[in-house]
């Protein structure tokens, strides 16, 4: 139904990987959607070191390669991967909720898999079945090409001043993104530091909003012991306060403008219809 892709035009600085699993996650808990995540880099990188739990029961399979990216692009170019088929070459992280396409074993990955229209064609395939598919494209200049693929872009950037000056007074320059809706998110924020969500709304003239989502020890740690799907699923909605509340704040937000932009002019069912609770 819908492409959400997740990119920041500096390395290193925008921490999507860790924007990309917090909404992946939080959708797929409190709303009634099918959700794939995937990304365009190596098999273990990106989202898959957070995001898949310590301990998820894989198939030998997965080492084998009939699981992720490189299997259905086999697939693809034989003319067999379709909506009916595209699942099983995932891993199933929340039976019927959410399921993560793993990365590439080529080694020439990043070319591979942005050129051509092999990319198109598999978002393509991947809609017929999903309610939403959200992807980590990860960061940097050579990425613009493939947002054209997207429905939705979330722009992730820190407050780098030279960085927020270089993107905010160029974008109006990136056709692909002023094409389709998009979101600025700033990673690891401080909010005391000099360069707020205020400030910069000001000094750039922005009138759309900017979320921040904050840098979080408890987030980092969960991350990097792979129990991040617990993490979020113990705090998502927790009404009483935590250090760590604004982070869960933030991305209840973040999530929900994202569905909002992805509902304007659609006919068909609306997406987030349905909230759930976390569970």
């Amino acid at each position: 139904m819908s492409t959400v892709m997740f990119w920041s035009p500096q390395a290193g600085h925008g921490r999507t990987s860790s924007h990309t699993a917090l909404v992946t996650l939080t959708a797929a808990l409190q709303y009634r959607l099918r959700i794939l995540v995937c990304h365009n880099q190596a098999q273990g990188e990106s989202i898959e070191s957070g995001i898949m739990a310590q301990g998820t029961i894989v198939s030998t399979a997965y080492q084998e390669s009939d699981i992720g990216i490189d299997s259905v692009r086999r697939l693809l170019s034989s003319r067999k991967l379709n909506k009916n088929n595209i699942s099983d070459y995932t891993i199933p992280l929340l039976k019927d909720r959410l399921d993560l396409l793993p990365g590439t074993m080529v080694a020439s990955h990043s070319s591979s898999l942005e050129e051509g229209s092999d990319w198109q064609d598999i978002l393509n395939i991947a809609n017929e079945y999903y309610d939403l598919v959200i992807v980590d494209v990860g960061s940097g200049m050579d990425k613009v090409e493939l947002l054209k693929q997207a429905d939705s872009i979330v722009v992730n950037m820190s407050q780098n001043i030279n960085h927020l000056e270089s993107f905010f007074n160029t974008a109006n320059q990136w056709t692909n993104i002023h094409q389709h809706p998009w979101t600025t998110v700033l990673g690891a924020y401080d909010s005391d530091s000099k360069c707020a969500v205020a400030n910069i709304r000001r000094k750039f003239g922005l009138k759309q909003p900017i979320f921040a989502i904050e840098n979080d020890a408890q987030f980092r740690d969960a991350w990097n012991a792979q129990t991040l799907l617990s993490f979020v699923r113990r705090n998502l909605g927790v009404t009483q306060p935590r250090k760590y509340a604004e982070l869960f704040k933030q991305t209840m937000m973040l999530t929900e403008h994202i569905l909002a932009q992805l509902n304007e002019g659609h006919d068909h069912k609306r997406l987030g219809e349905g909230k759930l609770h976390a569970i």
